[in-house]
Protein backbone atom coordinates (compact mmCIF):
# COMPACT_ATOMS: atom_id res chain seq x y z
CA UNK A 1 0.00 0.00 0.00
CA UNK A 2 2.77 2.43 0.31
CA UNK A 3 3.06 5.88 1.76
CA UNK A 4 2.76 4.64 5.56
CA UNK A 5 4.78 5.52 8.19
CA UNK A 6 7.01 3.33 8.76
CA UNK A 7 5.50 0.74 10.82
CA UNK A 8 5.74 -2.79 11.03
CA UNK A 9 4.64 -5.13 8.26
CA UNK A 10 1.69 -4.17 6.16
CA UNK A 11 -1.36 -4.73 8.05
CA UNK A 12 -3.50 -2.44 6.84
CA UNK A 13 -3.43 -0.10 9.66
CA UNK A 14 -3.41 -2.26 12.74
CA UNK A 15 0.09 -0.34 14.27
CA UNK A 16 -2.35 2.74 14.48
CA UNK A 17 -2.19 4.36 18.36
CA UNK A 18 -5.72 5.14 19.73
CA UNK A 19 -5.02 9.11 18.88
CA UNK A 20 -4.47 8.11 15.76
CA UNK A 21 -7.60 6.21 15.69
CA UNK A 22 -8.90 9.56 16.80
CA UNK A 23 -7.32 11.68 14.27
CA UNK A 24 -8.73 9.72 11.46
CA UNK A 25 -12.44 9.60 12.74
CA UNK A 26 -12.81 12.94 13.31
CA UNK A 27 -11.06 13.53 9.98
CA UNK A 28 -13.54 11.31 8.66
CA UNK A 29 -16.55 12.92 10.09
CA UNK A 30 -14.90 16.60 9.34
CA UNK A 31 -14.72 17.51 12.91
CA UNK A 32 -11.36 19.15 14.10
CA UNK A 33 -9.04 17.34 16.56
CA UNK A 34 -6.66 19.86 18.23
CA UNK A 35 -4.64 20.08 21.22
CA UNK A 36 -5.40 22.39 23.67
CA UNK A 37 -2.72 24.03 24.18
CA UNK A 38 -1.29 23.81 28.15
CA UNK A 39 -4.39 22.11 29.21
CA UNK A 40 -3.73 18.07 30.42
CA UNK A 41 -6.15 16.54 33.06
CA UNK A 42 -4.44 13.35 35.17
CA UNK A 43 -1.49 14.07 33.32
CA UNK A 44 -2.93 13.67 29.73
CA UNK A 45 -3.15 16.06 27.60
CA UNK A 46 -6.82 17.72 26.76
CA UNK A 47 -7.82 17.59 22.64
CA UNK A 48 -10.90 19.66 21.66
CA UNK A 49 -12.55 17.08 19.66
CA UNK A 50 -15.02 19.82 18.04
CA UNK A 51 -17.00 21.16 20.69
CA UNK A 52 -15.79 18.87 22.87
CA UNK A 53 -12.23 18.34 25.12
CA UNK A 54 -10.90 15.02 25.38
CA UNK A 55 -8.68 12.73 26.43
CA UNK A 56 -6.73 9.66 25.23
CA UNK A 57 -4.95 7.53 27.27
CA UNK A 58 -3.05 5.21 24.99
CA UNK A 59 -1.23 3.21 27.84
CA UNK A 60 -4.95 1.85 28.86
CA UNK A 61 -7.05 2.43 25.55
CA UNK A 62 -9.27 4.94 26.91
CA UNK A 63 -11.17 8.11 25.76
CA UNK A 64 -12.51 10.42 28.02
CA UNK A 65 -14.57 13.12 27.48
CA UNK A 66 -15.68 16.20 29.98
CA UNK A 67 -19.41 15.90 31.17
CA UNK A 68 -20.19 18.77 32.56
CA UNK A 69 -17.94 18.87 36.14
CA UNK A 70 -16.51 14.74 35.45
CA UNK A 71 -14.76 13.27 32.94
CA UNK A 72 -16.30 9.82 31.27
CA UNK A 73 -15.26 7.45 29.39
CA UNK A 74 -16.88 7.15 26.02
CA UNK A 75 -16.83 5.83 22.42
CA UNK A 76 -15.87 7.36 19.24
CA UNK A 77 -19.79 7.50 18.30
CA UNK A 78 -20.52 8.91 21.89
CA UNK A 79 -18.11 11.47 21.08
CA UNK A 80 -19.71 12.41 17.66
CA UNK A 81 -23.07 12.61 19.42
CA UNK A 82 -21.84 14.79 22.31
CA UNK A 83 -20.55 17.31 19.69
CA UNK A 84 -23.34 17.36 17.80
CA UNK A 85 -25.70 17.79 20.67
CA UNK A 86 -23.66 20.66 21.66
CA UNK A 87 -23.62 22.77 18.33
CA UNK A 88 -27.25 21.77 18.59
CA UNK A 89 -27.51 23.50 21.53
CA UNK A 90 -24.99 26.53 20.88
CA UNK A 91 -26.93 27.43 17.85
CA UNK A 92 -30.33 27.47 19.50
CA UNK A 93 -28.93 31.03 21.12
CA UNK A 94 -30.06 33.88 19.44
Amino acid sequence: RGGGRGGKGGGGGAEMSLREVVEAFAEANEVSFLPKAGRSQEGLQVYSFGQVSCTVDTSRQVLRAQMGDRWAPVSLDQLLEQHAARLRAKSKVF
